[in-house]
């Protein structure tokens, strides 16, 4: 089971997935009522790449792979109490990845010519730069406010109890942008069976046994390997 919190643009409150509301406009930012829609203009300026790390919290396997990277971060297969002790950072970043658009810009621009109208949607890349742990004290509070209310809803549908025969952990985490100051916050459940199967993505060693190195990196690379493969 996957789960994910959603947050107002606007007001930053903690929604149920049915109760976020997507911009019809830019379908990325959401908020929880229509007047935090209207009066959400400041959610402009936020990073771009906070933009889209709030949009791909609704692709299942994009966050697929995002829980692997919390997952090998925490070590939460030999350690599944580092989940309590630490949460997550992740820092990201975008890049327009329209390169013959930016040249005729460019060139028209020192030409002194007037440069070409924008498209409706430029294709971003959406890269990760690190994953790093967070000890408790250096956790936001608004986070733990998060984690708080998704444990209560987890628990109302059987998890997270000791009683579903599963051991469960609520991994807490945070987008950090490039600018060191846009964030957003998010929790995941991670199932003993997710755990196990990131597990199983270690490289073997030249005797076809499983390296002891942790494949955080490898998973990394291997997510910017594919947003340039896709351009979201």
């Amino acid at each position: 089971m996957l789960e994910h919190s959603y947050e107002c643009s606007y007001c930053r409150t903690s929604l149920k997935k049915e109760s976020f509301k997507m911009c019809a406009g830019c379908k990325v930012m959401g908020y929880c009522s229509k007047d935090g829609a209207k009066t959400g203009k400041i959610a402009s300026s936020r990073n771009p790449a906070i933009k889209i790390a709030e949009r791909i919290a609704t692709d299942q396997d994009i966050m697929a792979q995002i829980d692997g990277l919390l997952i090998s971060a925490l070590d939460l297969y030999h350690h599944p109490e580092n989940a309590k002790k630490y949460a997550v950072a992740l820092s990201c970043q975008v890049e327009n990845t329209d390169v013959h658009m930016a040249r005729d810009h460019i060139m028209a621009m020192l030409a002194g010519r007037e440069r070409p109208p924008m498209p409706d949607r430029i294709p971003k890349l959406f890269q990760i730069g690190k994953v790093a742990r967070l000890e408790n004290k250096d956790v936001p509070e608004p986070l733990d406010r998060i984690a708080v209310e998704m444990t209560g809803r987890v628990k109302e549908q059987g998890y997270l109890t000791g009683q579903s025969g599963c051991q469960e952990v609520l991994v807490r985490a945070m987008w950090v942008a490039n600018d060191a100051i846009s964030t957003i916050y998010f929790c995941r459940l991670v199932t003993k069976d997710m755990v196990d199967e990131v597990e199983g993505w270690k490289k073997p060693d030249e005797d076809g046994e499983p390296t002891e190195e942790s494949p955080l990196e490898d998973l990394v690379k291997l997510f910017d390997l594919r947003a340039l493969q896709i351009p979201i």
